[in-house]
């Protein structure tokens, strides 16, 4: 896939600088959240009934996609001094799985972070590493274990950097040089599949510290050759083995989640199923459950000159690095950054047959011709369930120098950049909940989109300003032609069989629309006066998300 187009001070075709007009997206109108909005009940009932009841943070991410920039959830106001003009931005559900928009946004300000605060003018590598089934099965609930095979493939790879250097650049010891990786964990393949593998941004050679009196000075190395990524590959196949015959889970049988000795199966048997049936590419639900995924096909891809017994060995560990950047070229950087923190799933690719099913295009055809797959909605629910990953499993890391503690980090780092004046009512350093290195709703637009969101488009002037729940009046704000009085309906389960939970939040609204304003105001932490028929701020502003 072409990694996207950035702004980082580059002119974007078709935009001009900070003139494009914000429009609030609606999710309510899209693939994704209709099927989401009526299958979700369905499949959570059903897994219930099937004793493979979803665990509470997949439930979680559903949910709180369901409310995820829909106004009746809850919304900040953006209002116009000068003309009153309004815009109102939905919350965000602030989730990591498959939604779209908050995927997209620590896409976006994840690449900006790794641009501005780590990554200096150094030339970068992308080394991508792919792993087979098996170990992909056992990656996708175990933290821990994704740390330490990670580690081992940094080990590998940091090893032959610092081999390579001491060879070329003549250094005393290995031990003389320092490279750096930054690395995100992918859980998805193209069809969504599970498919947790490697993306890292690798100095593309090593920082040298002849003395500990000495300054730090990069050196460059010539790119990886074959016969080093294939010793790589091997190195980490081994150091895994060793990692997993610690832990007692080596064996040779070649089918994900076989065996007796399966902990994921015996403590979440629905997830280790919702796995084994994305990693085989087999329908999980419904009458054709165990067959595989209906595809359709077309022109199959050109090969490009590849040949496929060129293929490097190492027991599917799979390892390219073939791409980089020059030195002090930013734009690039960041744009390899966002490729390799980008979201699983695009709302372009997603369509709806007429039958109800779920079809997904390619990015691009595979080499047998295929073009696209067809999900029963309630097998793309299962799909989507193995993409969300574990509370507390970072996806981004850091090694080598670039890690957070590393003893010559500071003076490789990029210096930090003075924040832009902010416009918004409320400054940056004012809201105690923001992380430094986090950049804010308007600032991302405007870098990423060159889209001022202070920018009144009634009367054009910049000086919009937010105001966090502020209700002048009940019915004037509900009167308002852009807010539904309730939120989107929730679907009943289109199956006879099926009951529906009785916790089920999405059964139903009041049908008082204060009601509904009242109980996502108190989510998010305001207070709400009924008598008044206005909603004071009772904490800051910063719960808006950037939908």
């Amino acid at each position: 896939m072409q990694p996207p187009v950035i702004a980082g001070g580059e002119e974007i075709t078709g935009i001009s600088v900070l003139a494009g007009e914000y429009q609030r997206r609606q999710p309510e109108r899209t693939v994704l959240y209709r099927v989401v909005q009526e299958h979700y009940r369905t499949y959570a009932s059903l897994c219930e009934e099937e004793d493979r009841a979803l665990p509470a943070f997949v439930r979680r991410e559903f949910e709180k996609y369901l409310a995820c920039g829909i106004l009746s959830e809850g919304f900040a106001r953006v209002r116009c001094g000068q003309c009153g003009y309004d815009r109102l931005v939905g919350f965000s559900c602030k989730r990591r799985g498959f939604c779209p928009g908050c995927t997209g946004r620590r896409m976006n300000d994840g690449a900006a972070f790794l641009t501005d605060r780590v990554i200096g003018d150094t030339p970068i590598r992308h080394w991508v590493l792919s792993l087979p089934p098996p170990l992909r099965y056992l990656l996708a609930y175990d933290a821990s274990l994704v740390g330490e095979v990670l580690s081992a493939f940094i080990a590998a790879m940091f090893g032959s950097l610092r081999w390579k250097a001491k060879d070329v650049l003549g250094l005393r010891s290995v031990t003389m040089a320092h490279p750096g990786a930054v690395t995100a964990i992918q859980r998805s393949s193209s069809h969504l599949a599970l498919n947790v593998h490697f993306h890292s941004l690798v100095t593309d050679g090593v920082f040298v510290q002849e003395s500990p009196d000495d300054l730090v000075t990069f050196h460059a190395l010539p790119p990886p050759v074959e016969a080093e990524l294939t010793e790589v590959a091997w190195e980490t196949c081994r150091r895994t083995r060793d990692i997993l015959q610690r832990r007692g889970l080596w064996q040779d049988d070649p089918e994900p989640g076989a065996g007796d000795g399966d902990p994921l199966a015996a403590a979440e048997p629905g997830m280790a199923a919702t796995y084994q049936a994305s990693l085989r590419g087999v329908l999980s639900s419904g009458p054709r459950r165990g067959r595989q995924v209906v595809r359709f096909f077309g022109q199959a891809a050109r090969e490009d000159g590849l040949d496929p017994a060129s293929r490097r060995p190492g027991h599917g560990f799979d390892l390219h690095a073939r791409q980089g950047t020059h030195a002090g070229d930013r734009a690039a950087l960041e744009r390899f950054a966002r490729y390799v923190l980008r979201p699983p799933l695009a709302q372009g690719r997603l369509d709806l047959a007429s039958d109800g099913r779920v079809v997904l295009h390619m990015k691009r055809p595979w080499r047998d011709g295929t073009a696209g797959m067809v999900f029963e909605p309630l097998d793309f629910l299962s799909k989507l369930t193995a993409l969300i990953p574990r509370p507390k499993m970072n996806t981004l890391r850091f090694h080598g120098i670039y890690a957070s503690h590393a003893r010559l980090r500071e003076q490789v780092v990029p210096e930090p950049r003075e924040p832009p004046p902010h416009r918004g009512g409320s400054g940056r350093t004012d809201d105690p909940h923001r992380r430094d290195h986090r950049l804010a709703w308007a600032e991302l637009l405007a870098r990423v989109l060159r889209v001022d969101v202070f920018r009144c488009p009634r009367c054009t002037s910049s000086g919009m300003q937010r105001i966090a729940w502020t209700m002048v009046s009940q019915h004037r704000l509900l009167g308002r032609s852009d807010i539904d009085r309730r939120a989107p309906t929730r679907a009943r389960p289109d199956w006879a069989h099926v009951t529906p939970s009785r916790n089920d939040r999405y059964s139903g609204f009041s049908a008082d629309p204060w009601t509904v304003f009242a109980r996502s105001a108190s989510s998010h932490g305001f207070r709400v006066g009924r008598s008044s028929g206005e909603a004071e701020e009772a904490v800051g502003v910063g719960a808006a998300g950037g939908t």
